[in-house]
């Protein structure tokens, strides 16, 4: 009994079976999820070792090959390759097609943590790197100050550093603080958005210079700095009280606040009842941590926030919500522009156009 007879003899069957693949491929057409790149588990690791200031020799030697040695150990490596340059170590690790990357990368990281006693101990913690096709940002924002009317202060600052003048080196430590306390924390807050990361802008540092001579003088080393500073620079509960039927906790602070706080920290009291304070044997400064890079946008220094999604999460979802949350922001703090580079939805929405399009002529 052929297909074509059975249908014609039972219309109503073919009918409600034609109805249900309908329904079912318009549920999955609004449901399915949306991305750029298919999710792709890709056989390769990378292991990022540093060695401050070290050349590509004993970088290679006290390094690379010991970490070569033992991540060649691992279950199911195919290939093993490395590059050793000055303060840093990398070495790509290839996996046979079909291995449980999540296994292997918890055994290369068991098989590194044991090789930690063989490393100088100026060596940082090997860094496993995956290779995941979906793991870029899928926006990129730019936070920078708001353009003034015409003819009133300068907008943009081109590069900052040391020399610098007070006012630009505080703008833009200021900037990166508002875009890590208050653009961050509420983009981290979109349902999807895994991380939200800060580039650029400067951090502020607090810079103690000791005067060995002074400090000689005064029979002090610097641990004995490093404890005064240390000891003082701190928030300590104080007990509690009861006030008919509450509890209050009482806390002493004790935190730094500015650099006067630090230039009066008691470092060792005399015997005679004198003190001396980081101000007799040092000058603090306020200035802004040494950077390794910077972010431009129009050709002046700015703050980039790069937008990462959840596993599974739809990426057109995602940019649609912050684009609806860049356009809340901009009016509760209109001295900022915050501000889109790149969407990764854009790319997404163009092709599925093009699969609507492709139906619709289809069923024409």
């Amino acid at each position: 009994m052929s297909i074509s007879s059975t249908s014609i003899r039972r219309p109503i069957t073919v009918t409600v079976i034609f109805i249900a693949i309908t329904l079912l491929g318009i549920f999955s057409f609004f449901n399915i999820g949306i991305d750029l790149l298919p999710n792709i588990n890709i056989p390769h690791l990378v292991v990022q070792t540093t060695y401050p200031n070290a050349s590509p020799e004993e970088v290679e030697k006290q390094i690379t090959e010991p970490l070569e040695s033992a991540v060649a150990t691992v279950t199911g490596v195919k290939k093993v390759t490395s590059v050793s340059k000055e303060g840093v170590s990398v070495i790509s690790v290839d996996f046979v097609w079909g291995t449980d990357m999540k296994f292997a990368l918890l055994s290369l990281r068991e098989k590194l943590d044991n090789m930690s006693f063989a490393l100088p101990r100026e060596t940082g913690r090997p860094t496993i790197i995956r290779s995941d096709p979906s793991s870029s940002p899928i926006m990129t924002l730019v936070l920078a100050p708001s353009r003034p009317p015409k003819g009133e202060a300068k907008y943009g600052i081109q590069y900052v550093d040391h020399d610098s003048p007070k006012e630009d080196i505080q703008r833009l430590i200021d900037l990166k603080e508002a875009g890590r306390i208050v653009f961050k924390r509420r983009l981290e807050q979109i349902d999807g958005v895994a991380q939200a990361i800060i580039t650029g802008g400067l951090e502020r540092e607090i810079l103690i210079q000791i005067e060995p001579v002074k400090l000689d003088a005064l029979n002090l080393t610097f641990d004995d700095v490093s404890s005064a500073l240390n000891s003082s620079n701190l928030n300590m509960p104080a007990g509690s009280i009861m006030k008919g039927l509450f509890r209050y906790s009482l806390r002493t602070l004790g935190e730094f606040r500015n650099v006067r706080d630090i230039e009066k920290t008691v470092v060792k009291k005399n015997s005679n009842g004198s003190s001396i304070l980081i101000e007799d044997i040092a000058t603090v400064t306020e200035n802004f941590r040494e950077r390794e890079g910077l972010t431009r946008f129009n050709g002046n220094e700015a703050i980039g926030i790069l937008i990462y999604k959840q596993p599974e999460a739809n990426t057109v979802s995602i940019a649609q919500s912050v684009r609806e949350t860049i356009f809340s922001l901009k009016k509760n703090y209109p001295e900022y522009d915050l501000l889109v580079v790149s969407d990764q939805s854009g790319f997404i929405e163009n092709a599925i156009s093009n699969v609507k399009q492709e139906i619709y002529y289809g069923g024409i």
